[in-house]
Order: C-alpha cells, then sequence, then structure tokens
C-alpha cells in the first residue's frame, strides 16, 4: 500500500468537511422553497387524506389510486422537468399518504435512486444536486453545468478518491465551485448560507482546517471518520497487486449515518401507532354509545309514570280540619 502524502490527505479531509458545510449552508434555502411550494400544493389538494398509502400498496397501478393521492401525483407532474426522470420514479418506495404533511417526502420524487440516500434526502449533497435538475422551481435559481460541476467534484474527489488525496490545485477548484453555489443570489440570502459561506472562504485560505471549525461536533465527527477509514482497509491490496475499492462515500455514509437507517422502519412504527390510536378511539366511542343507549333506557322506563297514576292522585282528599288523608 503506497503511504498517503500528509499534506494532501489535509486536502482530502478540507474537501470534504466543505461538503458538509455547503449542505448545511443550503437548509435554509432548500427548506424555505419546498415549504413554499408544499403549501401552494396543499391549497389545490386539500380534498381529504389518503387512508391506504396508494403509492405502497398500488405501486404504478395509478387507477387504483385514491383522489388525493392523484391530485398530488398530477400537481407533481406539472414541476417534474424530465419525462425520463418521472417514469423511472419508483412509487412503491414513496409514502404518498405522507405529502400532504411531509415536503421532504415530496421532494424524494425528485430525487434520482433516493433509495441509496441513507441519511434524509435533504442531507446529501448528491440528492440535493438532483433535486435542483429534477424541479423547474429549483432549476429556475441553479443551472445545470454548476450541478454537473458539483456533482463532479463530489463523486472524483471524495466519493470515488479511493487514495485520500487532492493537490492543492484541485482543492482550491472544489472550493469556487461550492463557494459560487452558495452565492448566487437566493441561496445567499439565506442564514445558513451566510454562516457557510464564511467558514468556507476562510478554510480556503487556509492549508489546514482553521481549529475554530474543528471544534465544530459535525466537523470532528466527519474528521474522525475519514481518520478511521484511512487507518483500515480503505485501499486493500489482492494478488497481482490489484485493487479492491469499496465506494469511500459509502463507507463515510455507512460510518456517519447508521443512525439513521431506521428512520423508514420508525415512520412505519408511528403510523401503525397512530392507526390503532384512531381504531381504539373509535371502539370507545362506540362503547361510549352503547352504554349511553342502555342506561337511557333503564332510566326512561323507571320515569314513564303509571297509567292511572293521576286518577287515583285526584280521589286523595286532604281533610284539613284533623290532617288525615281518606279516600
Amino acid at each position: 500500500m503506497n503511504q498517503i502524502n500528509s499534506e494532501q490527505f489535509d486536502n482530502f479531509k478540507s474537501v470534504a468537511v466543505a461538503l458538509k458545510l455547503t449542505v448545511d449552508g443550503l437548509q435554509d434555502f432548500v427548506h424555505g422553497k419546498l415549504r413554499s411550494l408544499h403549501q401552494n400544493i396543499y391549497r389545490k389538494c386539500s380534498m381529504g387524506q389518503c387512508k391506504v398509502d396508494c403509492s405502497r400498496r398500488y405501486g404504478n397501478e395509478f387507477v387504483r389510486w385514491c383522489k388525493t393521492c392523484h391530485a398530488w401525483k398530477k400537481e407533481l407532474n406539472q414541476i417534474n422537468r424530465y419525462r425520463n426522470h418521472w417514469d423511472k420514479i419508483k412509487w412503491k418506495k414513496l409514502d404518498t399518504m405522507d405529502f400532504p404533511f411531509s415536503h421532504e417526502e415530496v421532494a424524494k420524487v425528485f430525487v434520482q435512486d433516493f433509495t441509496h440516500v441513507r441519511q434524509g434526502v435533504l442531507e446529501d449533497l448528491n440528492a440535493l444536486m438532483s433535486l435542483f435538475r429534477n424541479t423547474k422551481v429549483f432549476h429556475r435559481i441553479v443551472n445545470d453545468n454548476l450541478i454537473t460541476d458539483i456533482q463532479g467534484l463530489r463523486n472524483k474527489y471524495f466519493a470515488h478518491n479511493y487514495s485520500l488525496s487532492i493537490h492543492a490545485v484541485e482543492k482550491a477548484q472544489c472550493y469556487d465551485l461550492l463557494i459560487a453555489l452558495l452565492k448566487i443570489p437566493d441561496i445567499a440570502c439565506t442564514q445558513s448560507s451566510k454562516i457557510a459561506l464564511n467558514l468556507l472562504e476562510e478554510m480556503k485560505l487556509s492549508q489546514n482546517i482553521p481549529e475554530r471549525i474543528l471544534r465544530k461536533p459535525d466537523v470532528q465527527y466527519t474528521i474522525t471518520v475519514i481518520q478511521n477509514i484511512s487507518c483500515r482497509e480503505t485501499i486493500e491490496s489482492t494478488h497481482d497487486n490489484g485493487i479492491a475499492f469499496l465506494n469511500l462515500y459509502d463507507r463515510v455514509d455507512n460510518e456517519q449515518f447508521d443512525i439513521k437507517r431506521s428512520t423508514e422502519l420508525l415512520k412505519i412504527t408511528q403510523r401503525n401507532r397512530k392507526k390503532m390510536f384512531r381504531q381504539f378511539v373509535f371502539l370507545l366511542v362506540l362503547l361510549s354509545e352503547c352504554t349511553f343507549t342502555i342506561l337511557y333506557g333503564l332510566y326512561s322506563k323507571e320515569t314513564v309514570p303509571v297509567k292511572g297514576l293521576n286518577n287515583v292522585q285526584n280521589k286523595l282528599i286532604i281533610d284539613t280540619k284533623d290532617g288525615e288523608v281518606i279516600n
């Protein structure tokens, strides 16, 4: 195994941190645009709630979908850019019943191979670039050339960079592209972008990652993961001096985001709990109504006037003189 150049390895770590900070810097912009888009569609599609999760149950059998899921699908198709992408969407992996409540679930529609993203689709740079490329609302702000360049640097210098090394010139190119993305006016005006830009510009001028940035928990964790990978079997020698690699991005992803792999299971569990709760409330209401009906019936029987009772009372004569009641 060839020894890693320490300076180039530092450059690699710097770019890895820069990619993470760029994702952080995009958060306000992405969530803001998605919330606005989501609210606009919600106003058009507020016709009820899906009860069966049509996409999961019926997949591409769209004729069996409920009106609500159909309406959301129709509106989302209007902001989709490419027919080729739309035709490849894995609807069975989506939860259309969550569309009215989650703009992140809606975003998955526009992320290529979203099932391969282990963390949230809005926390992954490649997923965000896919979202930007495939939606009209983001494409008006971020052009395709910049998206392609950023996906290229992410793959070349990080995800598939098995040498864990980056030259100084390549590092500068990475920073220029990431800073250019965050300086787009619609993005640069957000608070998260301002913070990230400040950090990236400081890191670009530094040989090593500045100490104040290294103290950030997320940065420390990213550096630790990369250090662990470099110290283990990232580069493995095989017979005939062949090299067996595992996608580095997947390695970092596995290390850093294992805790988020249970998100899907947790969401299903929560949905089942809500369903059970609704069933329990329904049974409780039904039992209450039955109990009320029974008690009301019994009470009514006890208070029904006895036939002829008024006639008997009318026959009672009170003798005011001696205070005796006589017939």
